[in-house]
């Protein structure tokens, strides 16, 4: 059983959000994810029922040696309210099991400084 690292995030209206994961195992060996699927999505509260806010964009940046990216473009951030919702990330492996390896909550923020 996987138990699952808890990682909170920032999100701004309007503006681009990524962050890079690199999953390790317990000797920090990175895990290779080359064999697998990875999503995940931003919802109201911690509960697959609730309220889908967007999916997150998934960028394989090294499969192999288990680091991928997530990301919003500021577009996607644009329509957001401003409040709280959770987050996690699904992996499934080549044989079909699914594991959640990141979760935290995300806080969705107004933005002060106007783009030129």
């Amino acid at each position: 059983m996987i138990t699952p690292v808890t990682y909170n995030i920032h999100v701004y209206k309007s503006r681009d959000f990524d962050v890079t994961f690199t999953l390790t195992d317990s000797n920090d060996d990175p895990i290779d994810l080359s064999s697998s699927t990875i999503e995940a999505q931003i919802r109201k509260s911690k509960d697959t029922n609730s309220d889908l806010i967007t999916d997150l964009t998934v960028t394989e940046t090294d499969l192999v040696n288990g680091e991928f990216k997530l990301s919003l473009t500021d577009t996607e951030t644009a329509d957001f309210e401003i409040g709280e919702g959770f987050y996690d990330v699904c992996i499934t492996d080549a044989s079909g099991i699914s594991y959640t390896y990141i979760e935290g909550s995300v806080s969705f923020h107004e933005s002060v400084t106007v783009k030129a």
